[in-house]
């Protein structure tokens, strides 16, 4: 057991100086064939001068074959077997072992749950209005309305997705659904959040501008079509990406390219944060504005006939 516990040190001692060795560019790394104690490299060898499929060159205790390991710890090839070295020949299913934190689970599961059935109880009150209320309602209106419906669909959806955390952090509806159900979350967020950039363009021509002309506003068709198909185009990406992953939960995987992932993490922010938090911000400070000048131009006004009232008392 010593001995066991002594070469896996080894072994860590060995990938460590491997590794920073091939970061620094020094010329120590083991080259031409020649292993510690003379040792022979194994068949498919690679003397880290070459950039693996990860970037860095770094090695990967998983992606080594045993007897690569043996050679690298110093451990004799005639001894090197599974039965002698039983922690470097663990099954895919003992090499990786996941447990859930219930009680995080938990929280979050209820939490998810309460919000959930609020928001299915307002939107359904607010749908129910608009319902009775159909032939009477304007435009505004049924953007209200309309929101409340993607709000709607968003709580079931989320729902499914929070109830299974009562018992499991894990993804239970199988690969399709994680393709399917996780980017859906994704696209009714977003839509949503579009429908509130478009609700505060209306409103802003509605209060500051009610005489001017604006068809694309007009047609509420088009309008509720452009931010469906633009929503989807933006989540494409996660119904590539999607998988369950060795932890079985449903995430992206992005198969090692970091650049596009970043790139896309940083595009989300920009298109479903930044652009539309200024934009909602831009055209509902133009609202004040437009109603402060209003407020002085009115106060302005209650002015001038008081004084001409009060002018007119004092003559009679």
């Amino acid at each position: 057991m010593l001995k066991l516990v002594l070469a896996m040190v080894l072994l860590q001692i060995s990938l460590c100086m491997n590794i920073s060795q091939k970061h620094s560019g020094g010329n120590e790394v083991v080259t031409g064939g020649v292993f510690p104690g003379g040792m022979n490299p194994p068949e498919g060898w690679s003397d880290g001068n070459e950039t693996d499929e990860n970037g860095g060159g770094e090695i990967m205790i998983d992606q080594l074959s045993l007897p690569e390991i043996c050679a690298i710890i110093n451990y004799p090839l005639e001894n090197c077997t599974c039965d002698n070295l039983p922690e470097f020949c663990l099954t895919k299913e003992q090499k990786y072992q996941f447990t859930c934190s219930f009680d995080t689970d938990l929280v979050e599961a209820i939490v998810k749950v309460i919000a959930n059935i609020l928001g299915l109880l307002g939107n359904y009150l607010v749908l129910h209005v608009a319902y009775i209320h159909r032939k009477k309602i304007g435009q505004y209106r049924k953007l209200i309305a309309m929101l409340a419906l993607y709000d709607f669909i968003f709580s079931i959806l989320s729902m499914l997705t929070a109830i299974p955390l009562f018992w499991t952090c894990k993804w239970v509806y199988g690969p399709f659904m994680c393709k399917l159900l996780r980017p859906a979350l994704n696209l009714g967020s977003i839509v949503a959040l579009g429908l509130i950039v478009i609700i505060a363009i209306e409103r802003y021509y509605g209060i500051a501008r009610p005489f001017e002309k604006k068809p694309l506003l007009k047609n509420f068709i088009f309008l509720n079509t452009m931010n469906i198909l633009i929503s989807i185009a933006i989540i494409i990406p996660l119904f590539v990406t999607l998988e369950i992953n060795q932890d079985g939960r449903c995430s992206e995987n992005w198969k090692g390219n970091k650049v596009s992932s970043l790139v896309y993490s940083w595009f989300l922010m920009i298109a479903t944060f930044i652009l539309p938090l200024m934009t909602i911000s831009f055209f509902y400070y133009k609202i004040l504005s437009f109603l402060h000048r209003q407020q002085k131009q009115t106060e302005g006004v209650f002015k001038f006939l008081t004084s001409t009232a009060e002018t007119n008392r004092r003559r009679l």
